[in-house]
């Protein structure tokens, strides 16, 4: 019989069947639940709810031809010089400081 290890990596077919006790079975279920029913989780199904309308819409409007793939664009030349921050002279300024 072979010896579990939990550092390797294992594979299995598809159809191999698993069985779960009631306990274990319990467990997963609730933590499903526990993780899935968090204001974070609600947010990120809500947000892959919205992601797959939109990729449908966007399917639906390629298939019907209202959409094409995008032409690459020819490079444009380059335009003015990004601008820097200029760094701070660290002299301490001479004089009284101002009364504000």
């Amino acid at each position: 019989m072979a010896k579990y290890d939990p550092t390797a990596k294992y594979g299995w077919e598809k159809s191999t069947p698993f069985t779960l006790n009631g306990n274990e079975f319990g467990l997963i279920l609730n933590t499903f639940r526990q993780v899935l029913s968090s204001p974070e989780s609600q947010k990120v199904l809500q947000l892959q709810n919205a992601a797959n309308a939109m990729e449908g819409v966007l399917a639906r409007n390629v298939e019907s031809g209202a959409i094409e793939l995008a032409k690459e664009e020819e490079p444009q030349s380059p335009g003015p010089a990004p601008m820097s921050v200029a760094k701070e002279d660290k002299k301490p300024k001479r004089g009284r400081p101002s009364k504000k």
